[in-house]
């Protein structure tokens, strides 16, 4: 009787710190944009190319492997390139390893962006191969 009450106090303290601690992928969702892997990517790209990839690192980053189809606007200038964009598009924000991107994905959203999503892990989770050594316009 006492394992048995051991166990259901074990499993009610588990429910109540996952209920405490929440899912951090739950908690961007309500930030208003969400995580996505290189899988979910792939798969969107696959069945749509109305998807804006944004690469929030800098030129030499971009240069060194990219996303095919991805755009190339520093994390630095967003407040300007932003205002070219539809707030309603679905945009994928990718950096080298999520976290710009993520940056980039917060201050879209605050700026009223609709549809808003972060390449988890960045490139460096990309296991499609990346476009490398390309000559940016104005990059020089």
């Amino acid at each position: 009787m006492k394992k048995k009450t051991f166990n259901t106090l074990l499993l009610l303290l588990l429910i109540i710190s996952m209920m405490l601690v929440g899912c951090p992928n739950e908690e961007k969702i309500e930030a208003g944009y969400r995580d996505i892997t290189a899988g979910e990517l792939k798969e969107m790209l696959d069945s749509s190319s109305d998807i804006l990839m944004i690469d929030v690192r800098e030129p030499y980053e971009y240069n060194a492997g990219h996303i095919a189809g991805s755009i190339l606007r520093p994390l630095g200038k967003i407040e300007s390139w932003s205002k070219e964009l539809d707030k309603d598009k679905p945009i994928v924000l990718i950096c080298r390893s999520g976290n710009r991107s993520a940056q980039a994905a917060r201050c879209l959203v605050d700026q009223g962006f609709t549809n808003v999503m972060n390449l988890k892990g960045g490139v460096k989770a990309w296991p499609y191969g990346l476009v490398e050594n390309v000559d940016i316009p104005g990059a020089a």
